[in-house]
């Protein structure tokens, strides 16, 4: 992902209306998917929370969930992800892997004591927690033999669009930082003047034998996630009627690093390898609400709705790139940039059938608003602020649209023992497939869990295929290739926990 190389390009980009907008709206989606969360108990059943209490998860899923409890709570939740990846670059296919051990859940219930049986109102909990929302955690190695272009062709491209004479390119370059791509590969002597005005601006090996081959070879490997700490209330109305609210605050992190290396030995080019490094450091920080209610009309059946707001981030980045020759290397200078994320809404509603006391069944439906996505910045001026926005808002609704989730699942109980399987569909957030792929998950899980009247152990599984594009970069006036990534996630939560 190509963040601005400088202000001055940024400025030009934004007054062209080029497709440096697409990279946030990606990140807005990148910030805003969420595929399951929560204790071991609803992650085995299918990440299902809209009509279901008595989990330390409703905290973040549906507080009013908090409004069966009667004795308080406290869990503890841990992860493992295994990362798994198979790519295929220019025909050729590589493997990566990963593993990611994590703190999914951290949570206190405190359960206040019931009121007269003459009262309707008869109890209310409070709820503290924190849970991990998502996982940034990512890892792909990609490579392949390129007989067509290169990553200094890119910077080529810019160089000529942007008709960037030698004095430009002088002047973009102090002992420190370049302050363009075009002006970092002119330093290396990678990119080359025809005339003595400089453009237009060919190779470094373009002569009449034609360019040189490059063994390609790419790593990408990202980390992070996107946390939050929810305070929520929740009470019970005649055992029949619970109401809950709560109050998130999130916290992203993430960061990734791409290493792309050209390997021009094949040929004998005056330049043996060229190595194109870049990394993205991100921080925000964030705030939501939610409203949830659960209607319970007889022991057998009862339905739950839960409405959350957007949540409104406040998100700073730094952008690096160091570039290398052989042995010569420069680094651009970095990009900081600051802006405001809108999350989309989401609301669901679901319905849970119990068999007595031998289990349940629960289902629920889940709206996204994808196209509700926005983004704004005060790091420039009003207009072009104005600018900014309006254009990742066209954007966003061009690209993305809302969707409905739908979660299964359900328990089966055995004394002290439970058994647990779900499954989860999330709808394709994009209005047309991408390169052919459709981005459609679907999430089968498994669990089990041992219960006693203090103590308790949940185990669960979950797994999630699918594939991915990875372009490296991208030529107006020469081929460029994708990478297509088999993506296999296998997800293990173990929560334990105590009522006191």
């Amino acid at each position: 992902m190509k963040k601005w190389s400088n202000w001055g390009v940024a400025l030009l980009t934004l007054s062209a209306g080029l497709p440096s907008y697409a990279q946030y709206a990606t990140d807005a989606l990148r910030f805003s998917e969420i595929y399951q969360s929560g204790t071991a108990r609803f992650q085995s059943i299918g990440g299902n929370h809209a009509s279901l209490g008595g989990d330390v998860s409703v905290i973040t899923s549906n507080p009013a969930g908090l409004g069966f409890y009667n004795r308080s709570e406290m869990n503890v939740s841990a992860g493992l992800t295994s990362i798994n990846t198979n790519s295929n670059y220019i025909g050729q296919g590589t493997t990566d892997s990963k593993l990611n051990p994590n703190l999914s859940q951290f949570a206190f219930v405190f359960a206040g004591t019931e009121n007269s049986s003459r009262r309707k109102w008869r109890r209310s909990s409070w709820g503290i927690s924190y849970s991990r929302q998502q996982s940034f955690q990512n890892t792909f190695m990609y490579g392949g033999l390129n007989t067509e272009s290169a990553m200094v062709d890119r910077a080529i491209d810019d160089a000529n669009y942007y008709d960037y004479s030698l004095a430009d390119l002088e002047n973009d370059f102090d002992n420190n930082y370049a302050y363009s791509l075009p002006a970092a590969y002119y330093q290396l002597y990678m990119l080359d003047p025809t005339s003595q005005d400089g453009p237009p601006y060919i190779r470094f090996d373009d002569d009449a034998q034609g360019i040189s081959p490059s063994r390609q070879t790419g790593a990408f490997d990202a980390k992070g996630a996107n946390t939050q700490w929810t305070i929520a209330y929740g009470g019970n109305y005649d055992n029949r009627l619970y109401i809950g609210g709560s109050v998130g605050l999130t916290r992203i992190k993430y960061n990734y690093v791409h290493t792309f290396r050209d390997d021009f030995t094949l040929s004998g080019s005056p330049i043996r390898s060229s190595v194109y490094d870049e990394e993205l450091k991100v921080n925000g920080s964030g705030v939501n609400a939610s409203l949830g209610v659960i209607y319970k009309p007889n022991r057998t059946f009862q339905v739950g709705v839960n409405l959350t707001t957007p949540t409104y981030t406040w998100i700073s980045e730094t952008f690096s790139e160091l570039i290398s020759a052989d042995n010569d290397f420069i680094e651009l200078a970095p990009n900081d940039f600051d802006y405001r994320l809108t999350s989309p809404f989401r609301g669901s509603l679901g319905g849970t059938f119990f068999a007595g006391t031998n289990g349940f069944i629960t289902g629920t439906l889940e709206f996204v608003g994808y196209q509700g996505m926005g983004l704004n910045t005060t790091m420039l001026s009003s207009s072009q602020n104005a600018e900014f926005k309006k254009n990742n808002r066209s954007e966003i609704t061009n690209t993305y649209r809302n969707v409905v989730n739908a979660r299964v699942g359900g328990e089966y109980r055995m004394g002290n023992a439970n058994l647990r399987a779900g499954l989860a569909y999330l709808m394709d957030p994009y209005k047309e497939q991408l390169d052919g792929i459709s981005r459609d998950r679907i999430i089968p899980s498994l669990g089990a869990g041992f219960r006693t009247e203090r103590f308790y152990m949940d185990l669960s599984g979950s797994y999630v295929g699918y594939k991915s594009i990875y372009t490296p970069y991208v030529l107006d006036q020469y081929a460029f290739y994708d990478a297509t990534i088999k993506n296999n996630r296998v997800n293990v939560v173990l929560s334990v926990g105590t009522y006191f």
